[in-house]
């Protein structure tokens, strides 16, 4: 079926009440998944006015169904996944639509997503996911959808990962999130040691959740996060729950990370102090590694030589050890290092020269003074720079 605009202002008329207050008090379902004609912003309207009304429409028909609201239609099937279903031309259509019947479904445990360029624009995702996590958070009634054990849905990325993040970690009976088994890692009574999330295609949303996660972890001490692409957020994001947060929780139980074939980095040991000298030169490491390096180095107070030449760290990496070596608004910074090594590792301008603003005083005439020196490639020069420590 296709739906145009004039057909798409009958549905909302239909869902609501006219001047008189009068409106079909009866209908409790539509079938307008897969319907053709519908966007964004009509579907949003649609799934608007059926809220409003006080036994709320269904829009998927009895495609999610457990029960009718007579309580005599036959249970649905608790299995769905997305690329089964008939598809429209947008398919964030079809998934604001399935958001708003989740809310109300109570036998769905089994929902795949799929992935989020398999046919939506990127424009589209923050919405989609507003009305996934909408579907999975309590509203003002405190209703919300209980029955959703798994949950598969890749590529999201940026404040939609976000969103959709803590809305995976804190809603009650999801078990799976994109293969990560969340009853086993969530909370202080985890009793897992090892953890191996190799080779499962991961992104942002999935280092996401699994830093959320691990900040309340305390049996975790090995993470295998190899053959992955999280890419500088996912890092980024994984960094920030080994280090505390605002309210002073972090990972205090990991000792080994690695995200690089055959390289685990030493998060215990650096966290304890362990280590003088640290030789990475040639692993093959990215910018996610320094990454990880970057927010351990702040709180370190023992580790002199660093060398991470022969690497591909880029200007995130070089970022994120520069700021590690740079006063933060509460003037914590890394004392300990003298020696860091960042010969032929793509570092391009922006990288060197977050890297040279360390070792400038800034307008508080504080800067780094334990670094002395400091050994990179900017623009196929190779340079070595041997600072005098005032």
């Amino acid at each position: 079926a296709e739906i145009g605009q004039k057909g798409h202002e009958a549905l909302v008329a239909a869902l609501s009440p006219n001047k008189q207050g009068v409106f079909n008090g009866s209908l409790n379902a539509l079938d307008v998944f897969g319907a053709r004609g519908m966007n964004v912003q009509r579907a949003h309207t649609l799934a608007n006015a059926a809220k409003q009304r006080s036994a709320p429409v269904k829009l998927c028909g009895s495609l999610l169904d457990t029960e009718s609201f007579t309580r005599r239609a036959p249970v649905a099937p608790s299995f769905f996944t997305f690329r089964e279903a008939p598809v429209a031309p947008s398919i964030a259509v079809d998934m604001i639509l399935l958001a708003h019947d989740l809310v109300f479904n109570r036998s769905l445990n089994y929902l795949d997503l799929g992935h989020d360029s398999d046919g939506s624009r990127d424009e589209d995702v923050p919405e989609v996911v507003k009305a996934l996590v909408a579907a999975l958070t309590p509203n003002e009634q405190g209703v919300f959808n209980r029955s959703l054990s798994t949950l598969h849905w890749r590529g999201v990325s940026g404040e939609a990962a976000q969103l959709l993040a803590q809305a995976v970690v804190e809603h009650p009976s999801l078990r799976f999130f994109n293969d990560i088994a969340l009853h086993e890692i969530k909370g202080p009574c985890s009793t897992l040691t090892e953890l191996d999330l190799s080779g499962k295609r991961f992104g942002v949303s999935e280092a996401l959740v699994l830093s959320k996660l691990l900040v309340l972890n305390v049996s975790v001490n090995t993470l295998n996060f190899e053959h992955n692409d999280i890419g500088p957020e996912g890092a980024r994001a994984l960094a920030a729950a080994l280090t505390p947060n605002a309210e002073g929780l972090f990972n205090g139980s990991l000792n080994t990370l690695t995200i690089t074939e055959g390289v685990s980095l030493p998060i215990g040991a650096l966290r304890r102090n362990e280590l003088t000298k640290l030789d990475l030169r040639g692993k093959h490491l990215g910018s996610e590694d320094a990454i990880i390096l970057g927010g351990l180095l702040v709180s370190n107070g023992s580790l002199n030589t660093l060398d991470l030449g022969k690497n591909s760290i880029g200007d995130e990496g070089a970022n994120a050890l520069a700021m590690a070596i740079t006063p933060n608004a509460k003037g914590v910074i890394n004392w300990s290092l003298t020696k860091l090594e960042l010969c032929r590792n793509e570092i391009g301008d922006e990288g060197a020269e977050a890297l040279a603003a360390a070792l400038t005083p800034n307008e508080k005439g504080v800067f780094n003074r334990s670094l002395n020196t400091l050994e990179l490639t900017s623009k196929n020069t190779h340079i070595t720079f041997d600072l005098p420590i005032p």
